[in-house]
């Protein structure tokens, strides 16, 4: 179950005005997160969805403000790490230096994007990782001043992502290492009609490819 489900079913619970805290990572209220693998690359045009657009604060249908959390008595730490925790004391210590006691913790972790090592030269300039709203706004100044864009894809966030660069009007080629598009989700005929849907749409596909390594990065057609 999710955090932000968990949170919200407190609420109907009564079980978390004064007795609720989160800590997060980052600068944000819990937000849908598949919104930063699809809509959110679309062009300026299609008025793109930008926080606080799709925060998960309420169920479907209700209101997607902040304000929810405080309206409830949820008390929000954001841009936060836990550094310790002393399971005798039950408090943990974040990077910040906060000391917190708690009754119970529920370690809601998630995961953290697959990126390059430096020395394959993940960390040039032009190299984007979509994880959080923070960088999901890193690719769209290179979609804006880009004539080409390269996507690596190992599954299908990625094609979501070329899907909706396609409206940039880009030279844009998918880098693929299976023998078909999404080997491990799709038969060889669907992959073959999404094949055919995104080279109509100007995409080129390179199937059966690893990189090796990234040296530099050169705004040229693909």
């Amino acid at each position: 179950m999710r955090l932000d489900t968990r949170v919200v079913l407190s609420v109907e619970h009564g079980m978390a005005y004064g007795r609720l805290c989160i800590l997060s990572k980052e600068a944000s209220a819990p937000y849908e997160r598949p919104t930063l693998t699809e809509a959110y690359s679309f062009t300026l045009d299609k008025k793109p969805p930008r926080l606080a657009g799709f925060h998960t604060c309420v169920v479907p249908g209700g209101e997607r403000q902040t304000d929810w959390y405080k309206e409830k008595g949820i008390e929000m730490f954001y841009e936060g790490l836990v550094t310790n925790v002393d399971i005798e004391k039950q408090t943990f210590t974040t990077n910040s230096g906060k000391l917190l006691k708690y009754g119970s913790i529920i370690a809601a972790t998630g995961s953290t994007a697959s990126k390059f090592s430096e020395k394959f030269g993940g960390n040039l300039t032009g190299v984007n990782y979509i994880r959080d709203d923070a960088v999901a706004d890193s690719p769209v100044p290179s979609l804006v001043n880009s004539c080409s864009f390269l996507f690596l894809i190992t599954f299908l966030l990625g094609m979501k992502v070329a899907a909706a660069a396609v409206g940039w009007k880009l030279n844009i080629k998918i880098i693929f290492p299976d023998n078909y598009l999404l080997q491990r989700l799709f038969t060889p005929s669907l992959a073959s009609r999404y094949d055919e849907l995104y080279q109509e749409n100007g995409v080129k596909f390179l199937q059966g490819v690893s990189i090796k390594n990234l040296e530099k990065l050169v705004l040229m057609d693909l």
